[in-house]
């Protein structure tokens, strides 16, 4: 059964994701600086990867409570129905075929900006 306060999640969870990406971040920082670094936060940068991962975990596992409250499984928006697989299929491909040369694109422009 939804609730009102269901609605807000997604809000909630985009919010701690936030805060949980530059906490973890300072979190790396404080320990690069309690151990003498010079530039904690340039230290810190290198070791981003792991910030987003422990993020991702907490807020999947948050989600799967979050469903499983509702009477719902995480798992299940995830399903692919075959009567529109077909159609699904031909969109992807045709989005891909245009956001592969405009991405080359971007790339080229971006590549003599950062030459000015």
């Amino acid at each position: 059964m939804k609730t009102h306060s269901s609605h807000l999640w997604p809000w909630i969870i985009l919010v701690i994701r936030l805060v949980m990406f530059v906490g973890i971040q300072a979190i790396f920082a404080l320990g690069f600086l309690r151990t003498g670094i010079a530039d904690p936060w340039e230290s810190a940068a290198n070791w981003w990867l792991f910030g987003v991962t422990i993020t991702n975990l907490f807020c999947v596992t948050l989600l799967v409570r979050l469903f499983s409250q509702e009477g719902g499984r995480f798992w299940d928006v995830f399903c692919i129905q075959k009567d529109h697989i077909k159609t699904d299929l031909l969109t992807l491909l045709g989005i891909l075929m245009l956001l592969g040369p405009a991405s080359r694109v971007s790339c080229s422009a971006t590549k003599s900006i950062h030459w000015l």
